[in-house]
């Protein structure tokens, strides 16, 4: 198993959370962290190749019961997310502790078996599932963790300037 490290939250109340990690760990860890993502005390999980700096190289699995984001950053990619054709351009909070998170439903999927084959691809060969749809990150699209009405700034230029 290439994966180094299983970072694990766990919110204790709406905003104070613990972080474990659990070194080295073995595939049952991961399957058992993932099925038991909740999107509000289990919100999401890391799987760690290496942390950085530069970047750490990492799979981010976030949400629960029903609804699943899967992010990948690694080989100069930051954070591309599973990507499903023909969904709806809306945001869905998939994330209910904390600050929360957002996600378009285009990076979802109700589908535990693809997220948990995403996850073990990412844990025995480090890197995507070539059989899967990614994409990067779109330069005009908000944060995924952004509330819903937050929106790009709309006097941004293309190429990053004002």
């Amino acid at each position: 198993m290439r994966v180094t490290m299983l970072r694990l939250v766990e919110y204790r109340s709406q905003f104070e959370h613990e972080v474990t990690n659990v070194p080295e760990p073995s595939w049952e860890q991961i399957e058992t962290s993932i099925r038991r993502l909740d999107g509000h005390r289990f919100p999401y999980i890391y799987l760690i190749l290496a942390e950085g700096p530069p970047v750490e190289q990492e799979m981010n699995v976030m949400g629960g019961q029903g609804l699943y984001r899967v992010a990948v950053t690694l080989n100069g990619y930051f954070h591309r997310r599973l990507y499903f054709l023909g969904q709806r351009p809306e945001r869905v909070q998939i994330w209910t502790s904390d600050q929360g998170g957002w996600e378009y439903r285009r990076h979802l999927t109700p589908d535990l078996a693809l997220v948990l084959r995403a996850a073990r691809y990412f844990c025995e060969h480090g890197d995507f599932d070539p059989e899967l749809g990614w994409e990067e990150r779109d330069e005009e699209e908000p944060e995924g963790d952004a509330e819903p009405d937050a929106a790009p700034d709309p006097r941004r230029k293309a190429g990053g300037g004002r």
